[in-house]
């Protein structure tokens, strides 16, 4: 993942960036595939052999038997959500030197088994759980084991710092806080969304900011709230709202075409995870952050689904900071789902760019017009000869005419590197001659977003007013031109 800091006013550096491909380098840091995983992907995750790094809440998402590793450098938040994690044999959780494991349970709570459940050698945490099997602190690792919370089936007493009480529990043994009641849980019957993984991943979302409480950001303003709403009996919702039809900022959309520079540009959407009151219709937030990553689907026209098929996808994440600034993130695990959606994971909300590779995709009638490729109906020059577009459209001079068209004749955008002005062209989509947005000022055009890399810096109305006065002018000339030679043939019939 690429994660780039950047100012939105900055288009000096942006304008830059334009004339360059961005190579996107994976980082070292939070590489760990977290959010619900089944038995399989949780082993593949947390094995012995692993070299990824960073921190990620992992909620199982059914029962499994397998032998997990904690490596060093890795932070880990497992939730078991109801399910059981058991081994055969050997310990079901080791923790190595270095690494890091808090077990806690967001929603249903779980069980962790095994002869021995945890061998410590780093940090382990445990706060929510039925633990069933031993607590092994390797002998000269500096292990440290603490816990909070949770039953168990041996006295866990030696772990359990001041302020916590352990009591036996019929068999067992439960891990409580002195004097505190329910202050640290939110009634989970009082969260919905649209599907159980949007409703998961707020529950933990919630949780999280309850253990690490954040109030200075916008979003752990926000949780707060809904928190608060929580325990005021009202049930929160949640859900994902995508909006296409966008009217970015100039230097916004500056932004945005030079990060994917040397890519193809399919679409710019917005991308927002709304919680609403239910009861108090007010409140309602879009969080800029959660806990866990969610899948997001993005419907796509059947052009689209067909032409995307051979192609490699990825998502450019622009995620809006508190102070203006913008990160952009590289999503490369991009598919088409089997209802034939674009589909990724992210735990970010705001925009996001869909691109894809290879030559450009021939025009679709939905698309946008500032990513909308040329036209391939190049003809053989016997089209129309006013056209749509100046003197040549739909023949010789391809779908924007020639050089008195909308879009001129010298100057354009290249598809295979959109953000990258041309001028060398003659019948290309976006010319100089006469350019959406002239031949001077370096700025888009809201109403098509098309780069202006030289003129006198003309939004589109003006340019079309321009136009039309341009054309009643020469309308005007080639009456007079008719008339005066009208006169002069009458002149010459008369003698």
């Amino acid at each position: 993942m690429k994660r780039r800091k950047i100012k939105k006013g900055a288009i000096g550096l942006i304008l830059a960036l334009l004339m360059a491909s961005i190579s996107l380098v994976a980082s070292n840091a939070f590489t760990i595939n977290g959010g619900s995983l089944t038995c399989d992907a949780i082993k593949s995750t947390l094995r012995s052999d692993s070299s990824e790094t960073g921190s990620s809440i992992i909620v199982l998402s059914e029962d499994c038997t397998a032998n997990l590793y904690i490596r060093a450098d890795q932070s880990i938040i497992l939730d078991t959500a109801g399910h059981t994690l058991s081994s055969s044999s050997g310990a079901t959780i080791t923790v190595e030197r270095g690494g890091s494991l808090t077990l806690n349970n967001y929603s249903e709570i779980g069980t962790v088994s095994g002869s021995t459940v945890i061998s410590n050698s780093g940090t382990v945490e445990i706060k929510k759980g039925n633990i069933i099997g031993n607590i092994v602190e390797v002998s000269g690792s500096n292990a440290e084991t603490i816990i909070t919370g949770g039953t168990f089936s041996i006295d866990p007493s030696s772990f359990v710092p001041e302020g916590y009480t352990v009591e036996r529990d019929g068999s067992n043994y439960k891990v409580t806080a002195n004097g505190v009641s329910d202050e640290d849980s939110i009634d989970i019957s009082k969260i919905t969304a649209s599907n159980d993984d949007l409703r998961m991943a707020l529950i933990i979302t919630l949780y999280s900011y309850i253990d690490n409480p954040e109030t200075s950001s916008q979003n752990g303003q926000m949780l707060a709230q809904l928190i608060n709403s929580i325990k005021q009996g009202h049930t929160i919702s949640a859900s994902l709202v995508t909006n296409e039809n966008l009217e970015l900022e100039e230097d916004v959309m500056q932004m945005i075409l030079g990060e994917t520079a040397g890519t193809n540009l399919n679409s710019v959407y917005e991308i927002n995870f709304v919680v609403r009151d239910t009861v108090d219709s007010s409140l309602t937030v879009s969080l800029k952050n959660l806990a866990v990553p969610v899948t997001v689907s993005i419907p796509i026209s059947d052009y689209y689904k067909a032409a995307f098929a051979n192609r490699d996808l990825a998502i450019v994440n622009f995620h809006k900071e508190d102070d203006g600034t913008y990160l952009s993130d590289f999503i490369d695990d991009v598919v088409i789902n089997a209802n034939g959606d674009v589909a990724f994971e992210t735990s970010q909300f705001s925009l996001f760019a869909l691109t894809y590779d290879g030559d450009p995709i021939t025009s679709d009638g939905d698309a946008p017009d500032y990513i909308r490729p040329p036209s391939t109906d190049d003809g053989d020059g016997s089209g129309d000869s006013g056209g749509d577009d100046g003197s040549g459209s739909n023949g010789g001079n391809g779908n924007n005419g020639g050089s008195n068209g909308d879009n001129g004749s010298s100057s354009s955008i290249d598809y295979d590197n959109p953000a990258v002005p041309q001028t060398d062209g003659s019948n290309s989509y976006n010319g100089s001659a006469s350019q959406y947005n002239g031949t001077g000022s370096s700025s888009i055009d809201e109403d098509t977003a098309v780069p202006n890399t030289a003129g006198f810096g003309t939004d589109l109305a003006t340019f079309h007013s321009l136009m039309a006065v341009s054309i009643i002018a020469i309308v005007g000339a080639f009456v007079g031109y008719a008339a005066r030679r009208a006169y002069v043939k009458n002149r010459i019939s008369l003698k």
